[in-house]
């Protein structure tokens, strides 16, 4: 018997829903036997992808906005209200206090953006939970499917998804772990280059390394811009270095100017940048730091803080991405995940 909360009912809604979607038309989408876990996992990133189209039209609207407010009579020639301007259209997705009390259009601006952002994210949600729901109904027929053909290898693929998926689904206002690129879960998902030394302690993976630099820990794939590097680290002391291959990305704790932020074009080949007093992160103390390579800059992120970026052309910047100790420090790794970058 199909009742409104069985199995088949939902997938039929789940069919309706999609088709508006196009996501129906993708191979595969017919019938579970026919899938394989890339296949089902690349359909169901499709499917989110386009339901985030709309809120990155808005967010193109509102920096296209911003930008028309630099020629306006009343901020050409201000110096302070040009700076607000473009803090503002660099930094508008972060979540942080704003005192705009002294720049009404700016403020008024910010307030239009902030509501129809707010119904907009909402509509995000919904949606995000009904297409998740879709593909937990779905990657659970082709785990059953794989352990009745005994398939061993690609169940433990396919029920590793779905505890993933099931965990976004508590949280689907953020799907940047379920749609990571790569994740560092244990030392058979990384490659450990020039003697990286690694050690696992109390749930947690220390970094070190005999050699003065270049060691690492790397993803085992290579992943084309725009991405991010997304970790939880702490150093005991200096350095902490991001890589793209051999290439160093960004230097935190540098240990000639800890505080020095350093820089460096993920093409390779040119001198890094160095942007005073803001490259210090405190010690024996975990951070979220991201380093974000879009198309055309390269963003560091410290516990939601911006640090400093540089500018280029980088659509063709490919590379697997690495993070490592230098000169004597001691890194204490808890996360450590590739993430695509929403530009």
């Amino acid at each position: 018997m199909i009742t409104a909360t069985s199995l088949p009912f939902r997938l039929a809604v789940v069919w309706l829903f999609l088709i508006v979607l196009g996501v129906s038309s993708l191979p595969g989408f017919a019938r579970a036997e026919g899938d394989s876990v890339s296949t089902l996992d690349a359909e169901m990133r499709t499917a989110l992808s386009r339901l985030s189209a709309d809120h990155r039209q808005l967010d193109d609207q509102y920096r296209d906005a911003l930008l028309d407010l630099l020629n306006r009579a009343e901020v050409i020639g201000n110096a302070e209200k040009e700076e607000q301007v473009l803090t503002e259209a660099r930094d508008f997705r972060a979540e942080a206090e704003r005192d705009f009390e002294n720049f009404p259009a700016l403020r008024q601006l910010r307030e239009v953006y902030e509501n129809a952002r707010g119904e907009k994210r909402e509509q995000l949600v919904r949606s995000r939970r009904t297409v998740l729901k879709i593909y937990e109904d779905r990657f659970r027929m082709l785990r059953e499917s794989l352990e009745e053909s005994g398939d061993v290898t690609n169940s433990i693929q396919a029920r590793l998804r779905l505890e993933e998926i099931t965990e976004a689904l508590e949280h689907p206002d953020d799907l940047g772990s379920l749609l990571a690129l790569w994740k560092f879960r244990t030392p058979q998902d990384a490659e450990l280059i020039n003697d990286l030394e690694l050690k696992r302690e109390e749930g947690r993976y220390l970094l070190s390394s005999k050699r003065k630099s270049g060691s690492r820990l790397s993803a085992d794939v290579a992943v084309r811009a725009p991405f991010e590097f997304d970790t939880l680290i702490a150093t005991d002391s200096v350095n902490i270095r991001y890589y793209l291959d051999g290439r160093v990305v960004a230097i935190l704790n540098w240990e000639v100017r800890p505080h020095e932020l350093r820089i460096h074009d993920p093409r390779g080949g040119i001198q890094p940048v160095a942007i005073a007093d803001q490259g210090y992160v405190e010690v024996n103390q975990l951070h979220r730091i991201q380093v974000q390579v879009g198309r055309e800059t390269v963003r560091i992120l410290v516990d939601g803080e911006f640090r400093g970026e540089i500018s280029g052309s980088y659509d063709e910047v490919r590379g697997k991405p690495g993070v490592g100790p230098a000169f004597g420090s001691f890194l204490t790794l808890e996360k450590f995940e590739v993430r695509p970058l929403e530009e």
